[in-house]
């Protein structure tokens, strides 16, 4: 990951296509990243010193119910990234 340049990369073994590509980081994306620097020697995101390693938990799914998300699907979330990082052209 490269904050300076807003890119974070992902390694070929951990893609479904086996192939490395880049995935552009908006300002609240870099922001939190950048808040979080520190917090542990290897993971940008921990729980009592632990990697998060999943998200699909009971606390995941609560969490989506305090926030009165209903209808949350993981795939939706690649569309909505692009959508957010396309840049708008007026003509």
């Amino acid at each position: 990951m490269n904050l300076d340049t807003g890119m974070a990369w992902i390694h070929a073994d951990q893609s479904k296509s086996r192939k490395a590509f880049a995935v552009p980081l908006n300002e609240d994306a870099r922001s939190v990243l950048i808040e979080q620097q520190g917090q542990h020697p290897d993971y940008c995101f921990t729980y009592q010193g632990e990697p998060v390693d999943r998200t699909t938990t009971k606390a995941w799914y609560n969490a989506l119910k305090r926030a009165g998300i209903s209808d949350f699907r993981w795939y939706d979330l690649r569309h909505l990234g692009t959508y957010r990082t396309e840049p708008v052209c007026m003509n």
